[in-house]
């Protein structure tokens, strides 16, 4: 998956997200539970999301050309080793970028599944 793609799904991921809380505070709060606030925040992230997918995926597609040259042409780029490195040492710094970006990735997605627990005990919670 490219970092384009990555991020566009990252984008849609968080609207979601900020859709379905804002849904579950607004329900918790039509209960005389609160949330209110916790609601229209975010909406104000959905607010914010929204339109900045569509200014991603336009600016995206403007770069397309250089982006391409870039790729066929690294050097004009100045890109860093871990993308077009040679030799011994962008190995090393390839592996170690794959290391962080797993690890960063396994602590993103349990921290997100912590909140999805959290959230999911406390509904169950309020309803026996």
């Amino acid at each position: 998956m490219s970092l384009k793609a990555f991020h566009i799904l990252f984008i849609l991921v968080a609207s979601t997200w900020c859709g379905w809380f804002a849904y579950w505070a607004f329900s918790a709060s039509r209960d005389g539970r609160g949330g209110f606030w916790l609601g229209v925040s975010a909406l104000a992230g959905l607010a914010f999301l929204v339109p900045y997918l569509r200014w991603f995926l336009r600016k995206s597609r403007r770069a397309g050309p250089a982006l391409v040259m870039a790729i066929m042409l690294p050097e004009a780029a100045r890109a860093c080793a871990v993308c077009f490195g040679t030799g011994a040492d962008s190995v090393v710094v390839g592996r170690a970028f794959n290391v962080g970006l797993f690890f960063l990735t396994g602590v993103t997605m349990a921290v997100i599944a912590s909140v999805v627990i959290w959230i999911y005990r406390i509904e169950r919670s309020r309803r026996g």
